[in-house]
């Protein structure tokens, strides 16, 4: 069997999730069967910015002047220049059904060239790239810079804009960009792939980062903005639906203007055309952000309404999949294990089940329990690391590998720990970067004054009131607070002269946690011309709504059939109106956050085929273990 890319197999971990097993082999035609298992071979090692042609027919419009051959399975694209693509639906009398998968950088730094986001498009659906090629912005390999004055690392490339950290002199960071003034340089001064900030070039030593790759932080990325439709209703055989699927690197997320509407993408998102204008976004894995600052979580849709031209023209209220969403997240593609003879979880990205299986497909050989990997071409240390749940150091460190972002095709590598959890490379020695202070004055002309007032000591569980002093020419503020914790944020704008706006912060609106920052932006017009320091700040624990002396209740009830891989979880007296609930299993196990004192929830294994093994329900006061769904 030919090696299959990691991003491949977190790409065939999208498909897997989105097919549903409930009709048979009869109910739906051969060429489905035949499409999933060749997407294997056409589209393997799909590189960043890249679109494949999956299965037959997939339809490809290119921009003025561009030049590609896209007309057969297997044929590649640079999505710089690919204008749009059209998928056919199923047909059984001419045996088609149109499948492409496409690898988009979008705004991940180039710190780890093993990252992309991925797109499955697949049946009567058609996507419309929104980002002309002299617009598109590319980034290039990253280069370790030196600090050679202290700096405030800001989120945006302004002096005006929210100072996030101080950095000493003499420290050294990835530096990846530059700004379209050359005034600013963006670095990744934090442990996880999305903590960048900017500093100023006056700052960095030496001259190398005026070679890096000019980015303005308000375009985008090839195909990062774009316009969907698909066909609408619920297709026959509901192995092919009409649909694009999206997925972000694990734990990322990742911004998308979609129908002109930037939403936050952390994991898995479905995307279907549901009705004459009218969308509906589900999200399979992690969390969606609305522009709003809404969060939609997992097992939840959001009705989108857009305008004849297919602009988002407002979102719906979360609400609970509907039992045909659930089948589009749920689902799992038997019949595509059964082809390509693997009896084992797709999931290969973060799966180390079936690794004998494996063997033949990434050059793996176990000898003396070693776990060996034998690097192919297009390897990253990265997809290597995420494919064996192994650490990216520990990888470097025992191999000696001299230079992790290039490591030679054929290299043996051993994989210690293999399925012990992925992590990322240790940062270079360095002094530790600290928290500027919290309430100094926003600088820059016409901010002197400029400043959060209140709340300083405390957020209550629940509204708000947040005062600042006013910003000289200023014609409205916006005021953020962040959850520090999971990275969710709230906002809400008022016009000058009003200095004050009242935010709800409680679990529904910023999810759990008592770590917390706000800021307030001054704009004119819709340009941002100040902004205050962040305010680090504690918020109260949910009060307790539960009856103060029973406390938490909860029972589980499992299904009645084997495995026993979902259940139905009953709870009441929850303090603060939230519980989660924690499943277990042989796998990597689920987690869901729900809200209500009192409620029921189905909820699932990781996988099909694994029986829950265990069961956590918890309000932050009270938690109850249980036993698991054995058969």
């Amino acid at each position: 069997m030919k090696k299959l890319g990691l991003m491949y197999a977190g790409l065939l971990a999208c498909l897997a999730m989105i097919v549903s097993p409930v009709l048979s082999q009869a109910d739906c035609p051969l060429v489905v069967t035949q499409a999933l298992a060749a997407i294997d071979d056409n589209c393997q090692e799909l590189g960043r910015n890249t679109a494949c042609y999956g299965y037959r027919l997939v339809e490809a419009d290119f921009f003025d002047g561009a030049t590609a051959s896209f007309d057969a399975p297997s044929d590649r694209a640079d999505l710089v220049t690919l204008r749009s693509l059209r998928t056919a639906a199923l047909d059984e009398a001419t045996q088609q059904w149109g499948v492409a998968l496409m690898h988009l950088q979008a705004d991940i730094p180039n710190l780890s060239p093993g990252q992309a986001v991925t797109f499955i498009v697949m049946g009567d659906a058609s996507i419309e790239n929104r980002v002309p090629p002299d617009q598109a912005q590319q980034t290039g390999p990253p280069i370790t810079a030196t600090l050679a004055a202290d700096t405030t690392a800001r989120e945006r490339p302004s002096i005006d804009s929210t100072a996030l950290l101080n950095l000493p002199s003499g420290s050294a960071w990835p530096a990846d960009a530059i700004a379209p003034d050359g005034d600013w340089v963006r670095m990744w001064v934090g442990t996880d792939i999305s903590d960048t900030a900017w500093v100023p070039r006056s700052a960095v030593a030496g001259d190398q980062v005026m070679n890096l790759a000019v980015v303005d932080p308000d375009a985008y990325a090839p195909m990062q903005a774009f316009y969907f439709t698909t066909g609408i209703g619920a297709p026959r055989c509901r192995e092919a639906p009409d649909s694009i699927t999206i997925r972000s690197p694990q734990d990322q997320f990742v911004t998308l203007n979609i129908n002109g509407a930037d939403v936050r993408i952390g994991s898995t998102i479905t995307l279907r055309s549901s009705a004459e204008n009218t969308a509906v976004f589900t999200v399979l894995e992690g969390t969606l952000e609305l522009p709003d600052g809404r969060i939609i979580d997992e097992w939840e849709s959001v009705d989108v309404a857009t305008g004849e031209d297919g602009t988002v023209t407002s979102f719906g209220e979360a609400r609970p999949a509907s039992d045909d969403e659930r089948d589009v997240a749920h689902g799992i593609d038997e019949r595509l294990a059964s082809n390509r003879g693997e009896g084992r979880r797709l999931h290969a990205i973060t799966d180390m089940d079936g690794m004998d299986d494996m063997d033949d497909m990434n050059g793996m050989s176990d000898m003396d329990d070693e776990v060996i990997h034998i690097v192919q071409q297009g390897d990253t240390l990265f997809d290597i690391a995420m494919q064996y749940r192994a650490s990216m150091q520990a990888i470097v460190d025992v191999n000696g590998v001299q230079n992790p972002s290039r490591i030679p095709a054929g290299t043996r590598l051993v994989i210690p720990d293999a399925g012990s959890g992925f992590a990322g490379l240790r940062q270079p020695e360095r002094p530790p970067a600290t928290r500027p202070p919290s309430q100094p004055p926003a600088t820059g002309a016409g901010c002197e004054g400029f400043r959060a007032t209140s709340p300083l000591q405390g957020l209550a569980y629940g509204d708000n009131r947040f005062f600042w002093d006013a910003a000289p020419n200023a014609d409205a503020y916006r005021v953020t607070v962040v959850n520090n914790e999971n990275g969710r944020t709230v906002s809400a704008n008022t016009t000058a002269p009003t200095t004050n706006v009242s935010i709800n912060t409680d679990g529904r609106a910023l999810g759990p946690g008592f770590s917390f920052g706000w800021y307030v932006e001054a704009l004119r017009g819709r340009s941002v011309i100040c902004t205050t320091d962040r305010v680090s700040i504690p918020r109260e624990a949910p009060p307790q709504t539960g009856p103060p002396i029973d406390g938490l209740t909860a029972s589980v009830n499992c299904s009645n059939l084997s495995p026993y891989d979902y259940a139905t979880v009953t709870w009441s007296n929850a303090a603060g109106g939230s519980i989660d609930i924690m499943v277990s299993d042989m796998g990597s196990g689920t987690s869901y956050t729900k809200m209500g004192t009192s409620g029921s929830e189905t909820v699932y294994s990781s996988y099909y085929s694994y029986s829950i093994d265990g069961l956590i329900v918890t309000d932050g006061v009270s938690t109850i273990s249980f036993g698991g769904c054995v058969p």
